[in-house]
């Protein structure tokens, strides 16, 4: 049995000393003080975003937007 994958891709900013992510084409965002604590928070929310269950498999890419 194969499983579609599905794809969230964020862009990342750097903002007053935190990081921000912002879902493309999904709503809600992310943050963290650093990229670590980012990256937990996008895979704590990838499903939220893109209003899947738990149980798909969703793939993360981040796109940075930095000066």
């Amino acid at each position: 049995m194969t499983h579609t994958v599905h794809r969230l891709a964020v862009r990342v900013l750097k903002k007053d000393g935190y990081w921000v992510g912002l879902p493309i084409d999904a709503p809600g965002s992310m943050v963290g003080d650093t990229l670590t604590d980012l990256f937990d928070d996008a895979e704590t929310f990838k499903h939220f975003c893109l209003g899947l269950p738990k149980e798909v498999p969703v793939m993360v890419s981040y796109i940075y937007d930095l000066p």
